[in-house]
């Protein structure tokens, strides 16, 4: 019967594992239930070394298996080299001086070392990378497997950049509103770059359909982008009132950070189509969301989590109001719904219901008005008002007439 090495206790890709030794290969079988075999033909390298938990134990550069107890690194060696006729390598790893060193990319790993390795990072795990004159920044994905999330390099050269890819101006710590982090924003020539403690994307100018400016917020539909497992189709920005100075391509730019930022970015893109209001938002709250609802000439709009909802796309909106007693809060929802979509917004002050009612009638959007009131008398009246065809007033004018004949 063939022998079969059983090590307990080991992890994989972060997640503790068993590992299986036998004359066909190594099996491993994770917390998950998922088995990762690797075939005795395919061991054609191994090499061993300290990692963050006691011994690390690599295969052929593609499969790395970490949690070994140190006391079995002969042992290991012995099984491997009999079994498969490999020699494992003992990778001796520089600690008396961790921070100073050369890097390097090979096919697999990117390789931190001088005379020995420092240390090596999967270029799998590498999410993206940020350069900025002497930095360069890693952020690493799945934190959780590797215990940092960003690996910052400092050169004593400064990169050199062709000028098509030189960047312009960095506006740092920039508060955003979604994604809902602090950001800074590196424009180029042709492109924006967000970067925050866990992302680094890039949105071609091209890429930007439209902006919409309130007060000190900028809010800039582009195409979706993914930080994690949540999609976004809008950057929305909110500045303070601190003053800049800068120059970029021989123009100067001077004042309030929001107004050269947007200054900036409309000098860079081409036609960027821009929506501007000083006026202020009714407060309510969607989907549990509290924020402002903006009435615009192109749309409504909403903050912090951005909805834009033009109303050329609006078929009907609907008004809903209650009070049973002098002591609730006299509030109207409204929904609002078009050929694809609902969307509600509840809670806006009954005070603001005239204006919407006025808006909505210029823009000839239908609208629905259901308004329930408990009274002395404890009757319920309901008004309902859209725009009828003529053929319905006039079905209503003969309705009438025969009513009045009998």
């Amino acid at each position: 019967m063939e022998e079969v090495i059983t090590v307990e206790n080991v992890f994989l890709n972060g997640l503790s594992s068993t590992l299986k030794i036998s004359s066909l290969g190594l099996a491993l079988k994770d917390s998950t239930g998922k088995v990762t075999t690797i075939k005795k033909e395919s061991i054609n390298k191994a090499d061993i070394f300290f990692g963050l938990t006691n011994l690390s134990l690599r295969i052929n550069e593609e499969v790395t298996i970490t949690g070994l107890e140190i006391d079995m690194e002969q042992k290991i060696k012995d099984i491997i080299s009999h079994l498969y006729s490999v020699n494992v390598r003992v990778i001796e790893l520089d600690i008396t001086d961790p921070i100073n060193g050369t890097l390097i990319v090979n096919k697999n790993f990117l390789s931190f070392l001088d005379k020995k390795v420092k240390f090596e990072i999967p270029i799998h795990a590498v999410e993206s990378v940020y350069v900025h004159k002497n930095d360069s920044s890693l952020t690493l994905q799945g934190k959780k497997n590797y215990f940092v999330n960003e690996i910052v390099f400092h050169t004593v050269t400064e990169l050199e950049l062709n000028s098509k890819s030189k960047e312009l101006i960095i506006f740092e710590e920039i508060q955003t509103l979604s994604p809902k982090v602090k950001n800074n924003y590196v424009f180029f020539k042709e492109y924006l770059k967000i970067v925050g403690p866990s992302n680094n994307i890039k949105i071609l100018f091209s890429d930007i359909f439209f902006a919409i400016q309130i007060k000190d917020t900028l809010s800039l539909k582009v195409s979706p982008f993914r930080i994690g497992e949540t999609s976004y189709e809008f950057l929305a920005l909110k500045f303070d009132d601190s003053l800049v100075d800068f120059e970029v391509e021989g123009k100067k730019y001077e004042g309030k950070i929001g107004e050269c930022f947007l200054s900036l970015l409309l000098s860079l893109t081409n036609d960027l189509s821009l929506i501007q209001s000083d006026k202020s938002g009714y407060r309510c709250v969607n989907k549990a969301l509290e924020g402002n609802l903006f009435l615009l000439p192109e749309g409504l709009f909403f903050l912090p989590k951005p909805i834009f909802i033009p109303l050329k796309d609006i078929s009907l909106v609907e008004f809903s109001r209650a009070y049973y007693s002098s002591t609730t809060s006299k509030t109207i929802d409204l929904k609002v719904m078009t050929d694809h979509f609902t969307y509600k917004f509840d809670g806006i002050s009954k005070d603001c219901f005239n204006e919407l009612e006025v808006f909505f009638g210029d823009n000839n959007i239908k609208a629905r008005s259901e308004v329930l009131v408990e009274d002395v008398s404890e009757k319920v009246s309901e008004s309902v008002y859209e725009s009828e065809s003529e053929e319905d007033s006039e079905l209503n004018e003969e309705d009438l007439e025969e009513e009045s004949d009998e």
